[in-house]
């Protein structure tokens, strides 16, 4: 019988109890240039803590990008396939993501916020140690070793205080492709609602036509004259800005098309929301747009986020008699008016919205007979992608179990 984490576990007989820095070949992080990292909109994405997300993998919102001359003259810190990334300070401490082979970038580097662990290739299998340190068990090994206060986290030493129990390399071969395979589940239960939004695609093209040609010869106007409010979110504050539970300020990392995605929330105070952010406030059917990152993907405020905030992201408060959320939301989302706004934005490397030019964009107005028709469709959309969301949330939940019971060896492959 082993503890590990806090938790009691009755191991198989050809387990081991080993600490991770026994199994390890590789514990390093990166760096940045002298001076910090100059707005490149080319070479080599630099990755930090805000690049890895919750489930895994990976958001690739605001990336830094550090020069070929210097990628070349890292002696640590470069990203290959198969690596474990694990954020070392700050918020996210212990966020841990994995690298495989559909990782973009054939070059690329961490920065001194991010760990990259490699195993020892014949002890312990890559993804087997990347499932360790994601589990809950591994999880709570990592926050036992956080140390600091205003700007904490783990330090190398932190390995050897993380234990570990490791089944023989052909079974966790075989853990890891059961985890996979759940995994897989996940990836079916994503692929069917990018199936749902292309069906909302193509009805939105069959009712209106193209956007950018206006086919059917809709009237137009400018979106300021359509919408009761135009504003943008909050600047992005520091970390010692935001509290740990209040009221939810929504980032782009949050907006996906036509759906707000509720990992990595942070939140700001009652006091700062009703005052000082009230002018960001944003309200139930509002249109939010991203700035930059992934610009011109929007999204409509749910009713449950009604009084939320929202940080460096378009508002658009659209006049209901005139405009519906729905046709507006899927207007802003369509490719080709994306790259109409892009194109307009002069001086920056990084693309991103600006709001002038998107209140003096041209809005094709629809009847509002035809707006009402797509908007029944979009909340049917919505019903069904509520009853997916459903699924994944047991697909997530059976996920959960299986990792924690095959990490403590208790399903024996």
């Amino acid at each position: 019988m082993v503890f590990l984490g806090g938790e009691k576990m009755n191991i198989p007989n050809d387990w081991n109890e080993m600490r991770l820095c026994d199994v390890l070949d590789t514990l390093e992080n990166g760096s940045r240039p002298k001076g910090g990292i100059n707005d490149l909109d080319e070479d080599i994405p630099s990755l930090g803590g805000e690049h890895l997300n919750s489930i895994g993998g990976f958001n690739f919102i605001s990336i830094k990008y550090i020069s070929i001359d210097f990628y070349e003259s890292l002696k640590r810190g470069k990203i290959n396939n198969g690596d474990v990334l694990v954020v070392k300070d700050g918020a996210t401490t212990g966020k841990t993501s994995f690298v495989n082979e559909d990782f973009p970038f054939e070059k690329s580097a961490v920065n001194e916020h991010v760990f990259i662990l490699r195993g020892k290739k014949d002890l312990i299998h890559q993804k087997y140690l990347f499932y360790h340190l994601f589990s809950p068990t591994g999880q709570r090994q990592i926050a036992a070793n956080f140390h600091g206060a205003a700007v904490g986290g783990i330090n190398t030493q932190f390995i050897k205080n993380y234990n570990l129990v490791l089944p023989p390399f052909e079974t966790q071969k075989k853990i890891v492709s059961l985890l996979d395979k759940i995994e897989k589940l996940k990836e079916y239960r994503k692929q069917s609602h990018k199936l749902t939004i292309d069906y909302l695609d193509s009805a939105f093209l069959k009712l209106f036509g193209d956007p950018v040609k206006n086919e059917k010869n809709w009237k137009l106007a400018k979106l300021k004259d359509i919408c009761k409010l135009i504003t943008v979110g909050i600047v992005v504050k520091p970390a010692s800005y935001y509290v740990s539970d209040g009221v939810p300020a929504l980032r782009g990392l949050n907006v996906r098309k036509n759906r707000i995605i509720m990992d990595d929330l942070v939140y700001i105070s009652e006091e700062n929301n009703n005052t000082i952010l009230s002018k960001s406030k944003i309200k139930y059917r509002d249109v939010l747009i991203v700035r930059s990152g992934y610009p011109g993907t929007a999204c409509i405020v749910p009713k449950e986020l009604d009084g939320a905030n929202c940080i460096d992201l378009i508002i658009l408060r659209p006049d209901d008699d005139m405009v519906k959320s729905e046709y507006l939301c899927s207007f802003i989302n369509n490719d080709k008016i994306k790259n109409l706004i892009l194109s307009t934005q002069t001086g920056s490397a990084q693309k991103h919205f600006n709001i002038g030019a998107v209140k003096k964009l041209d809005i094709l107005v629809p009847s509002i007979e035809s707006q009402i028709i797509y908007s029944s469709v979009v909340k049917n959309i919505n019903k069904l992608e509520k009853t997916q969301n459903q699924s994944k949330e047991k697909i997530d939940d059976f996920f959960q179990v299986i990792l924690k019971k095959s990490m403590s060896g208790e399903i024996r492959c």
